[in-house]
């Protein structure tokens, strides 16, 4: 007698993929949906329909798995067991980011209940909240009915399995706010699921991928200056990496830039550099360093990310082979920058000590970092405001802290031809240059300056030419076209 595996199907990748992994197993699959009574959410309305396409799909193309497939329990209304809602809400099952888990889990669990169901498999992927909330889940009334077989698999290889078995997983609905009938592109599910693995395919993996986290850093106001920290940034990162081997792709996080919106600009420069693939990501919500990288590696497809911040300078593209070369053998890079001190470019000191790879930590910046995929995979990004991390700067230390003590081996090393540009350091400066809703958090921002050291020979030839590279990247950019 066949083997009959009860999962939730949501539509989703997740879901989808157990779903066509446990019929290609041989086991008979009964999937269940819940969906509230009345429910008219366009999202509700996808998710069902997108269940439908794969069992047509299925019925035309697999006929010998379509026969292993029941006709999905669609249920309206899932009865009310005692305590079992109360239980879970005080433990924090909701609808907020900062919730346990989602609110569906406490109704799978009555659900699973109700009709006295074992080994119901709720799909979640390997690195989400319930796989670090796993232990306490487990203690709910219900949750032993449950089953989560996917809290140890990511994404990338239920890509890699599907692909190998002739599944094509885009059409997969993730998005909680669709327009028209499509995903919005925006929201959280689609920015961690349905972008990131439309593109991550074999055909389409590069060797590096860029992330830039920005916000209002393309003319910001300086007294009677505009510093075009982020432009300038880009096109010397752009040139820098002409010839790089095996492919680039750029992927920048904006929340909501308004001094010089990206999508005025960013197409015009990109053209110039038709080698390098970009991706724009622009999330709803507050700026937050933390998230915004961790969406920006979610969109990447480089077998080594390279964590950028939006106001450095890039003038040797030696310092991406060198970085990507000591990533993808396993060694994370922090590389020290050389600080410029005053507006004319004409000051500055290395922002940071060197350290011994065994040793590790070692002090200054650690904003700016080559990993290779593997490994940030292993430490699970970076932490966020919603972490306890609202402290600039001190995400970046945790990472590399975390990053040393994981794999015993982080390079510090001061780094030729890569430099920080001048902007005010003071938080009021900061803050003005980021609007009000964006409620980003400056308190720890350095104050003065660190003492100034010797000019590296190959910064000599930026002395005083920061407004001059400014001008040009404006025009080259918009074609002589000022504002």
């Amino acid at each position: 007698m066949t083997e009959t595996r009860h999962i939730f199907w949501t539509g989703g990748f997740d879901s989808t993929y157990y779903v066509l992994r446990s019929l290609s197993e041989g086991f008979q699959v009964q999937p269940h949906y819940i969906q509230k009574a009345g429910d008219g959410r366009e999202c509700a309305v996808q998710e069902v329909r997108t269940i439908e396409h794969w069992r047509t799909w299925l019925q035309s193309n697999k006929p010998e798995l379509w026969d292993l497939l029941k006709p999905p329990t669609i249920v309206g209304k899932v009865p009310e067991e005692k305590g079992v809602r109360e239980d879970w809400k005080r433990a924090g099952a909701g609808n907020k980011p900062s919730d346990l888990v989602g609110w569906q889990y406490e109704a799978m669990s009555r659900l699973a209940l109700s009709f006295d169901m074992f080994d119901v498999a709720c799909c979640a992927e390997h690195g989400g909240r319930l796989q670090r909330n796993l232990e306490a889940v487990k203690k709910l009334p219900g949750a032993d009915r449950l089953t989560f077989p996917l809290v140890d698999t990511t994404k990338e290889e239920m890509l890699a399995w599907s692909q190998a078995h002739g599944f094509d997983l885009s059409p997969c609905w993730s998005c909680w706010h669709p327009k028209d009938g499509e995903p919005c592109g925006k929201c959280r599910m689609c920015r961690e699921r349905i972008v990131p693995f439309k593109r991550v395919t074999p055909r389409t993996r590069t060797k590096l991928s860029l992330i830039f986290n920005v916000c209002n850093r393309s003319r910001a106001e300086a007294g009677e200056r505009i510093l075009r920290l982020f432009p300038n940034c880009l096109y010397s990162v752009l040139q820098s990496l002409i010839g790089f081997p095996g492919g680039c792709q750029v992927v920048i996080v904006d929340w909501g830039s308004t001094d010089w919106p990206l999508e005025d600009w960013l197409p015009q420069l990109f053209r110039q550099f038709p080698d390098v693939r970009y991706d724009l990501v622009q999330p709803d919500g507050v700026f937050n360093r933390g998230e915004g990288r961790n969406i920006g590696a979610a969109s990447s497809i480089g077998e080594v990310l390279c964590f950028i911040d939006a106001d450095m300078l890039v003038t040797s593209g030696q310092f991406f082979r060198d970085g990507f070369d000591v990533a993808s053998h396993g060694r994370p890079v922090f590389p020290i920058c050389y600080n410029f001190n005053n507006a004319q470019w004409s000051k500055g000191c290395w922002r940071g000590g060197e350290s011994s790879a065994v040793r590790g930590a070692g002090s200054g910046s650690s904003g700016n970092v080559f990993i290779n995929r593997s490994q940030w995979q292993a430490l699970g990004g970076f932490k966020t405001k919603g972490d306890g991390f609202e402290r600039w700067g001190r995400t970046d230390i945790d990472f590399r802290k975390r990053a040393f003590r994981q794999f015993g081996r982080v390079e510090r090393r001061k780094t030729h031809g890569f430099y920080h540009q001048w902007h005010p350091t003071d938080p009021a400066w900061l803050d003005q240059n980021i609007p009000a809703e964006v409620g980003a958090d400056h308190k720890t921002a350095r104050k003065g300056r660190w003492a100034d050291e010797p000019l590296p020979a190959d910064a000599v030839v930026l002395n005083n030419r920061g407004d001059y590279l400014g001008d040009l990247v404006e025009r080259f950019i918009i074609g002589g076209r000022k504002s």
